[in-house]
């Protein structure tokens, strides 16, 4: 049994912590006497398992562009997000293509160059050396896929990141009064920018237009071409303004009609 309750104080790191059976029977008093039955026979003491987030991570990728996290180890999702697995799969379709991609740019200017040094040698030997200077130059397009899949992916993320916490509020700061009125209130928000999404055909449409802003300085940050790839849903739900205050009803509609589309 998994009682839960509403609980906003910042916790320590830790794997898990303990409670005493003494917590629980606060928080089920006047509950069904079958849970007051199975209180009984539970050992003391309880594991309190705490959701909880963290803040974005200003970068998910190393200073030198060789090394880049994915899925939760690079932006871990509330539970209430229903997002964690399905951000990590687009996420590992995205670099997948940022790779494939870069390596082809890479290909291709290295026979570009090839073909103008072939044409200006002189001879045999004069050739033989601008072929290994051009092959010290060229590069395995690694830093340009890592540079340029954060930035496709970035703000998407955090977007989607920010639904879960707002579901969270929905639901466990609700107003029952109110919700008996608006049952709709409570529903799990499901929006057209988040759900109706493929990340594969979507970074090989926009692969060379970031890329194309990192490559002057590939160890640069890649903030500004986030700006490239800011979702229609930029604070979360599109219900939500960018204080993360909850909007008019027309902005509601909207997002209803949303879900709606996808549904359907």
């Amino acid at each position: 049994m998994t009682p839960c309750t509403q609980d906003e104080a910042d916790i320590e790191e830790s794997w898990s912590f303990e409670a005493p059976l003494s917590d629980a029977r606060k928080v089920l008093e006047g509950w069904d006497p079958v849970v007051q039955k199975i209180l009984d026979y539970t050992p003391s003491p309880l594991i309190d398992w705490k959701l909880v987030y963290r803040d974005p991570l200003p970068t998910w990728i190393s200073a030198r562009r060789r090394i880049a996290l994915i899925g939760d180890s690079a932006h871990p999702f509330l539970p209430t997000s229903i997002q964690g697995a399905s951000q990590a799969m687009e996420d590992g379709a995205t670099i997948a293509v940022c790779l494939s991609r870069a390596q082809q740019y890479q290909q291709q200017q290295h026979q570009l160059s090839q073909s103008q040094s072939q044409s200006h040698v002189n001879n045999n030997n004069n050739n033989k050396k601008k072929e290994e200077e051009e092959e010290e130059k060229m590069n395995d397009g690694v830093q340009e896929a890592v540079a340029t899949f954060e930035a496709i992916r970035y703000e998407r993320v955090r977007s989607a990141q920010k639904t879960g916490e707002q579901t969270r509020d929905i639901w466990h700061k609700a107003d029952f009064s109110a919700a008996k009125k608006d049952p709709q209130s409570l529903r799990l928000r499901r929006e057209a920018w988040l759900l109706d999404f493929d990340a594969e055909t979507y970074a090989e449409a926009h692969y060379e237009a970031t890329a194309a802003l990192l490559r002057d300085n590939p160890l640069a940050d890649t903030a500004e071409a986030r700006k490239l790839h800011i979702p229609e849903g930029r604070e979360g739900y599109l219900e939500y303004n960018a204080e993360g205050e909850k909007t008019v009803d027309d902005d509601d509609a909207v997002a209803r009609t949303a879900v709606e589309a996808v549904m359907a």
